[in-house]
């Protein structure tokens, strides 16, 4: 039986409900024409038919709940995860030494290397996979480390599996993606009774492939028992030897490096990628910019780089193949004054489509650093409240005239969050488009040709206005705004001006010198009552920035915050934050009082269409 805290199994009933109407169930051979491995499976087949024959005759069979032929003694053990894990380990052993150096490809990347009591590191928290594979170059237990992992059920139906297992397994999934941005999928070796599956997580959903029996029902099995297993070892042992670029990944990570390397090859669209060379071609991986992580469709990747000899940023991002690669818009809404689009350096897709989604990695402008560490570090160390406060009037303004012009261009950001913002020199930056959306299904004349001439993508197989099935798209929680919050993410541009408000009450909290639990304002809570929180907090005029956990505050600061939540939640000298609970509610504006913290161009642009 697994352990789990109350929390851990509350997260995991929520990642098992997350992948909903997710899972997919494929044949070997779907399965390896989808990884463009058939050739080399048939060949790989060809040439062993007898090779694991030895090893099947000794596997220990599983019966009554009990693992038979697993010790020397001949008595029986019981049947558990750990057991089931142990037991794999010792006819992994076995396998290897069948296998006498023959992989599945000519070059396998390295062996990687098998443990059922390996205690993994992830975010300073230790967790326990039933197995896993990993890459003996690594130094410790990080995550970094993993090849593949394997989860041990003693229940022989992959069907009836509950929620916690897949919620487990989704869990150190995302841990995976979070530790190793090159990933393309999550492999598992899944062991349920006597059986073997493995399941890959992909940005897609989940795909479950049956490989086998991988134990012995009795203990005196037939010869075509025996050839049944020995076809299942042969299996195993062509995927989990396949080099990492071949099975998991777009390069090989098998040995620690710290640079990528692009390289197109004439009359391709994507470009070939391998780790850094040490010759000064790579793009060095300097430091890693911490973006949240999810599990299905959305995901972003970003490092500080030198590009030609100076400071740049590179960022792998995943988005559903239906979905305007994020690079799309960025020239287009750059050429129409959007300021807050970072300049994109170079580009391309590295992935076009792996389970239904798409990589592209984009080399861009320098960005400085996220907003929150700047207001923490370039605001709050000097102690100067007036630069502080002169800062966050200023990066509102701009960020606030970005967000209208693309707006007025067909463009929803859709997230505004502090981590998808960062500051150099006082100029600010938003680094994540990825769930931006457009409003019209027709793409932009612009963005079609960036996407056939620089990605070779044609704009009619996009569906810019389409969702993915769950609601990874949704802004993020804490700086949602009230009305999105009480009815599923329905906003207008207003909806994200309100945003970045919260967005920036955030950045002041983080320039106090102390920081002290978090604000109620910003405590995570389910969305009704984080709805009514904001509502609360946002009714006094006078206290609302206490509520945010602001220390202190000048005259001129609060001046102009008052002025954006009189925009925001009074109409005719009255609050109407709590009307907003009501769909029906049309929440008018003073666009007048806009001018306060738009730009002349952003102002008429604003106002030239509906807010």
């Amino acid at each position: 039986m697994t352990y789990c805290s109350q929390d851990q199994s509350t997260r995991r009933s929520e990642l098992a409900q997350s992948l909903q109407g997710r899972g997919h169930h494929l044949d070997l051979g779907g399965l390896l024409k989808m990884l463009a491995l058939s050739d080399s499976f048939n060949k790989y087949m060809s040439f062993t038919s007898n090779m694991m024959l030895p090893v099947a005759q000794i596997v220990p069979a599983l019966a009554d709940g009990q693992l038979l032929g697993c010790v020397e003694s001949g008595q029986p053990v019981q049947a558990t995860s750990a057991s089931l894990a142990w037991a794999f380990r010792g006819i992994w052993n076995s396998v290897r030494l069948a296998s006498q150096g023959v992989y599945g490809v000519a070059d396998p990347a390295s062996e990687c290397r098998f443990s059922d009591d390996r205690l993994m590191q992830a975010g300073g928290v230790r967790v326990k996979p039933d197995g896993v594979f990993y890459y003996p170059a690594y130094f410790g237990n990080e995550f970094h480390s993993v090849h593949a992992l394997l989860e041990a059920r003693v229940e022989p139906s992959l069907e009836a599996t509950s929620p916690d297992v897949l919620g487990k397994m989704a869990g150190l999934a995302l841990r995976a993606w979070e530790a190793q941005p090159t990933r393309l999928f999550v492999p598992f070796l899944y062991l349920h009774g006597p059986n073997v599956s493995l399941v890959l997580f992909a940005r897609g959903g989940y795909y479950c492939t049956t490989i086998g029996r991988l134990f012995h029902t009795s203990c005196d099995p037939s010869l075509d028992d025996i050839r049944d297993v020995g076809d299942t070892l042969r299996y195993l042992w062509f995927l989990m030897t396949l080099p990492a670029d071949r099975f998991g990944h777009f390069v090989d990570v098998s040995i620690p490096s710290t640079g990528l390397t692009f390289s197109r090859v004439y009359g391709t669209a994507n470009p070939s990628v391998v780790m850094g060379r040490g010759d000064g071609s790579a793009l060095e991986l300097l430091q890693r910019i911490s973006l949240p992580a999810s599990l299905l469709d959305f995901q972003s990747y970003l490092f500080k780089t030198q590009y030609r000899g100076q400071p740049a940023m590179l960022k792998l991002v995943w988005t559903p193949t239906y979905r305007l690669p994020e690079v799309s818009m960025y020239d287009w809404l750059l050429s129409n004054g959007c300021n807050a689009v970072p300049k994109v350096l170079e580009s391309s897709i590295v992935a076009s489509d792996v389970f239904g989604c798409r990589l592209e990695y984009i080399v861009m402008e320098d960005c400085g650093v996220p907003l929150l560490e700047y207001f923490r570090t370039v605001c709050g160390s000097s102690g100067d409240i007036s630069k502080r406060d002169a800062d966050a009037e200023d990066i509102f303004k701009q960020l606030a005239s970005s967000l209208a012009i693309a707006e007025s261009l067909g463009v929803a950001h859709c997230d505004i969050s502090a981590e998808n913002i960062a500051v150099r020199d006082g100029t600010a930056f938003i680094i994540d488009w990825t769930r931006s959306q457009l409003k019209s299904s027709e793409v932009p004349s612009r963005v079609a040709n960036v996407l056939w001439f620089k990605l070779g993508l044609n704009a009619k197989d996009m569906q810019p206005q389409r969702w993915p099935m769950d609601n990874s798209a949704v802004q993020t929680k804490i700086y949602a705004s009230i009305r999105s919050l009480w009815h599923d993410g329905t906003d207008c541009l207003v909806d994200r001006f309100e945003s970045l408000f919260y967005v920036i009450l955030h950045a002041l909290f983080h320039s106090n010198h102390i920081l002290v639990g978090t604000p109620s304002a910003f405590e995570e809570l389910s969305v009704s009552a984080m709805a009514l929180v904001k509502t609360g907090c946002m009714a006094d005029p006078e206290m609302y920035p206490s509520y945010f956990g602001i220390a202190d505050i000048g005259d001129g600061l609060k001046a102009f915050l008052d002025s954006i939540r009189v925009f925001l939640f009074c109409a005719d000298g009255f609050f109407v934050g709590g009307k907003l609970v009501d769909s029906e509610f049309k929440r008018s504006v003073r666009p007048d009082l806009a001018r306060a913290f738009l730009s002349e161009v952003a102002y008429a642009a604003t106002y030239a269409v509906r807010v």
